[in-house]
């Protein structure tokens, strides 16, 4: 391999070198001299990995990892290399990760370390810098690079040969991380760095420039701990079990269970064994208030050992008790063989002889000497022979400990073989009468093997069940972490929603809230400083539920991913349609009770229909970003095809409900169907339009021009946008619409789609203030108009260019009302009304009965200016009645306003005020600018009328706020008029001149533009 290396780096590019063969003989090192029992593919695999072929197949998908990159250095002699890497896969294995790839070449000689991969237990950022910190304590590695992020772990290679590994960007900038870290230095990036600070000491961190990330990194120095870091922790002793609980904080709350906690611990140091049983999901507390008992355990100077279950330990037998068993025996795995057995001989002392045949079974499963690997597999041991060494454990841990107190906490007991489980119960039967045994696990997926339902049936036993967090214990989680006294109710009904009372879950859910400065302090009192859509939590609590992901076999894995591609909620009929795998209802069924009971779903509808939902949007987010690319696309793709079939005749008359098309537009971007995406964005718009949900058409709209791939249905989209801010009395919108069509030069393409440019042309004029631009503009308009209609062929060009003629003389005569020729328009108007009643078809959102009532709402306005009230509420009455008629809202807010301003006009005060609200909730409703500014208008009026100026001055600011911000320029020099009437009344000459400037100006300035 060295010369391999060597050769490479010699040779030029392109070319080949041929390095000589060595003639020095490389001695082989016989590392099992005594033959045994044959090995199986377990023993060259990790447990983890053997965990996860045992609950499925290894799912090539996306994970939260955290990949170390760690430079050794190669022994001169290649027999030692097996002795270090051995020692490396011990202490990366306790610390619940994967010593993936050993890299030999001319870079240097790398260990490549996975944490996440292919079980998560969710603290992975700390357990990677932990395990970085001892290896280089240990003098096993030089230095060390550590990332996290989302990587691809899964297969790679041909039928024949391939491997489980990781690939994605933080593996390679691990890599560079690891090249730039001096000798004796550990680089972590900043998101590790923030994931773990407060468990582990940084330097201040740099920006930092490597390969892909032209615009820098932020790198930070992992600093080692100090003698007084050590003992705010625990203590910094890296051998077997003593490892600092890095995931441990301090616990807030469950104080019931805490007291309990140490009761136990006073009765087992006053010489009375207790047991001390938690329950609970990952990320709940458990490592905590264990870590927390431990730390204070050895604080009063007391033994306490630690330990966890690996996934994949079930198969060998006192798993969890082998690292304690060998630090009682003060052996330490670094140690040379030769040095191992004489630590274990000198520990046998005083052993009683009846128990010496079954040491050799002790030996086996300690992993000393020869017989290392003889107790691989349970069935290696019988009855007698298990009961046996579970007597000799119990027996020498009483004889090692004597009448010293003893605490051992194991976590995951969940993973525990039955012989560790048996030697629990023994220990409390015959073990160490000072002996504390804690220990912890998550909640079953099936009834308790028998040693475990023994151990909670012991007298001594105080078991508990750890849930959510209760309110007061919430909020009070919420002061310690926030450093105050109360929280505005805001917050912390924010929190909870989003967390629901798991501790984790709220610690770091506040920390991505402070780092996003949207937590204010002031005077002891935190509160939302702004809105927090789309905050998630972090990575850390992505690991948790990672961890409980997990535990799933293949199948209900699968499910869990198909279902987050339906979304947060999803129906029982629609993931069964969908599911690749086709499983039948029932098995189904049977993997949704088993999600909820990991709390990962819950039932959110019972009956006919069944509705399951993510308990947490975290759980949605980590099951749909584990899906690869390619399945995430197959997978929506499935869905749209359900929907389009289910709703095959309602969508073929574009009458499907709305919630249809927004299900069809969300899955087919995922499903990257761009064509078919606009398609139904243009048809939900058309029917979003068509019920006034104005702001909803809009985004219908906007989604379908950003993939429309032609120009004729671009301009389409354009032109209906034009048509829904016209009606919407959004002409600054309107403008930009406007000018976008023009650069598309629809008219050299479409006669039809010219003829709509032209007439919302003449709309923007005549809002803008420009009459005599429109009076000038119209009569050629009608003219273009009425040519094309005669050379139209098709009948819905016909029917659609006649209704534009028609809407063109109606603004045309209105324009001339606001030039004093009201009985031109009155005329005009009228002869419109009566080719409205003869003409029939549609032209976008215009129609024979939208023209009508336009017109009997002008001449409601001819007849108020000619004083005649009676007559111009009967015209706007008219008009509402079309509009009641035709679902017009639109028409019912310009006839309301009509009717309270001759309602006004006759003094019915009443009368006014309640058509002014009317006009004002409908035009709100529909988000029809020029709508409220009316409306506003006419509130302001009849304040001033009834004497209250003040009010009047004040809705009147607010109508010409928003009409300008609208575009709706003749409205907004109107209500500066108004204004300035206000003013003067209130004898502020000079206020009311500067009103009139200001109405002066804005119609002078739009003039000017046009």
């Amino acid at each position: 391999m060295i010369a391999a290396a060597a050769a490479e780096q010699a040779s030029v590019r392109d070319g080949v070198l041929v390095a000589p063969s060595s003639t020095t003989p490389i001695p082989v090192q016989q590392s099992y001299p005594a033959p045994g029992p044959p090995l199986s593919w377990e023993h060259f695999l990790s447990p983890s990995f053997v965990e996860r072929l045992r609950l499925g197949a290894l799912i090539a998908e996306y994970r939260w990892t955290t990949p170390v990159f760690a430079r050794f250095e190669l022994p001169a002699d290649p027999t030692a290399l097996h002795h270090v890497v051995a020692q490396v896969q011990a202490v990366v294995l306790r610390w619940g990760g994967w010593l993936n790839e050993i890299e030999v070449g001319d870079k240097g000689s790398v260990f490549v370390l996975l944490f996440g991969a292919p079980l998560a237990r969710g603290d992975e950022p700390s357990r990677a810098v932990g395990c970085s910190l001892e290896l280089l304590d240990q003098g096993l590695i030089l230095k060390a690079g550590i990332t996290l992020g989302w990587l691809f772990v899964g297969a790679v290679g041909c039928e024949r040969r391939r491997v489980y590994t990781a690939q994605g960007d933080d593996m390679n900038l691990a890599a560079h991380l690891m090249h730039l870290a001096p000798m004796g230095a550990i680089l972590a990036s900043g998101r590790v760095r923030s994931v773990v600070q407060g468990r582990f000491a940084f330097s201040t961190p740099n920006l930092i420039a490597v390969k892909g990330h032209q615009e820098g990194v932020p790198v930070a120095q992992v600093l080692r701990p100090t003698t007084g870091q050590a003992a705010q922790q625990t203590a910094v002793d890296w051998s077997h079990s003593r490892i600092s609980f890095v995931s441990a904080q301090r616990v807030v709350g469950r104080e019931a269970l805490r007291a309990g906690m140490a009761a136990a611990a006073a009765a087992a140091s006053a010489g009375r064994r207790a047991l001390l049983l938690l329950e609970g999901e990952s990320g709940i507390g458990k490592t905590s208030l264990l870590g927390e008992l431990l730390l204070h355990w050895r604080q009063a100077g007391q033994r306490g050992l630690r330990a966890e279950c690996s996934s994949g330990g079930a198969p060998t037998p006192l798993a969890v008790w082998r690292s304690l068993l060998l630090e009682l025996c003060g052996i330490d795995e670094s140690m040379p063989p030769h040095m191992q057995r004489s630590r274990f001989n000198a520990a046998m002392e005083g052993l009683p002889q009846t128990l010496w045949p079954s040491v050799p079974l002790l030996i086996a499963v300690l992993g000393l000497g020869a017989q290392r690997h003889a107790a691989h597999r349970m069935t290696q041991f019988d009855a007698a022979e298990s009961a046996a060494l579970v007597r000799l454990c119990a027996l020498l841990m009483s004889l090692w400990v004597g009448k010293k107190p003893l605490l051992i906490v194991i976590d995951d007991l969940h993973w525990a073989d039955l012989l560790s489980l048996e030697l629990a119960n023994e220990l409390m039967l015959s073990g160490p009468s000072h002996l504390c045994l804690a220990l912890s696990h998550r909640p079953l997926d099936s009834s308790p093997p028998k040693p475990l339902a023994m151990l909670r049936a012991h007298p001594h036993c105080l078991q508990a069940s750890l849930g959510r967090l209760r309110p007061h214990e919430t909020l009070a989680l919420m002061c310690e972490e926030l450093k105050v006294t109360q929280i505005d109710p805001e917050l912390g009904r924010q929190v909870e929603r989003h967390t629901e009372g798991q501790p984790l879950f709220i610690k770091e859910y506040l920390r991505e809230l402070r780092l996003r400065t949207l937590i204010a302090i002031e005077d002891g009192v935190a509160r939302l400083n702004g809105p927090v859509s789309g905050v998630q939590v972090s990575s850390m609590a992505q690991g948790v539920i990672q961890a409980r992901v997990d535990r799933l076999d293949a199948a209900t894995r699968m499910t869990l991913k198909v279902a987050a591609v339906l979304g947060k909620s999803f129906q029982l009929r629609l993931l069964l349609a969908v599911h690749p795998a086709h499983p039948n209802a029932d098995t189904l069924c049977q993997q949704l009770h088993q999600l909820a009971a990991l709390q990962i779903i819950e039932l959110e509808l019972d009956g006919p229909e069944q509705v399951y939902r993510f308990k947490h949007g975290i759980a949605h987010e980590v099951a749909y970003a584990s899906l690869l690319f390619g399945q995430r696309r197959m997978l929506h793709a499935a869905v749209v095809h359900y929907y389009a079939t289910f709703h095959a005749t309602e969508i073929a008359a574009d009458s499907a409900p709305l919630a249809v098309y927004d299900a069809l537009i969300a899955h087919l971007g995922p499903a990257e169907d761009w064509v078919a995406r606009a398609h139904y964005c243009h048809i939900a718009a058309r029917i979003a339009t068509r019920q006034f949900a104005t702001a909803l058409a809009l985004r219908y709209i906007d989604q379908a021009l950003a993939t429309t791939p032609t120009a004729a249905t671009h301009s389409d989209l354009l032109l209906l946008r034009s048509a829904v801010n016209e009606r919407a009395g959004s002409y600054a919108s309107l403008a930009e619409d406007l000018s976008q069509l023009a650069n598309l030069h629809i008219g050299q393409r479409d006669r039809l789609r010219a003829s709509y440019l032209a007439y919302f042309r003449l709309r923007l004029l005549l809002a803008s203030g420009s009459e005599l631009a429109v009076a000038s503009a119209a009569p050629a308009l009608r003219q273009q108009l009425q040519r094309r209609l005669r050379r139209a062929t098709a009948d819905a060009e016909r029917d659609a260019l006649a209704i534009l003629c028609l809407a063109s003389d109606a603004t045309y005569a209105a324009a001339l009302g606001l030039l004093g020729a009201q009985r031109r328009a009155q005329r005009l108007l009228l002869r419109t009304l009566e080719h409205c009643q003869q003409t029939s078809g549609s032209a976008l959102l215009l129609s024979p009965n939208v023209v009508a009532a336009y017109c009997y709402d002008q001449l409601g306005i001819l007849a108020l200016a000619a004083d005649c009230p009676t007559e111009a509420l009967n015209y706007h009455s008219a008009s509402l009645a079309l509009g009641r008629q035709t679902d017009d809202w639109s028409a019912e807010t310009r006839a309301r306003v009509g009717r309270g301003w001759a309602f006004l006009v006759r003094q019915e005060f009443g009368d006014a005020e309640l058509e002014a609200r009317a006009s004002l909730a409908t035009s709100s409703a529909i988000n029809d600018r020029v709508g409220q500014a009316e409306a506003l208008r006419l509130l302001a009026a009849l304040s001033a009328a009834q004497g209250d100026l003040f009010t009047a001055e004040r809705d009147a600011h607010y109508a010409v706020t928003i009409s300008a911000r609208a575009g709706a320029h003749l409205v907004e020099a109107q209500i500066w008029a108004d204004i300035a009437d206000y003013f003067a009344a209130q004898g502020q000459a000079e206020a009311a001149v500067g009103a009139r400037e200001e109405a002066a100006r804005v119609r002078r300035g739009e003039e000017a533009v046009h």
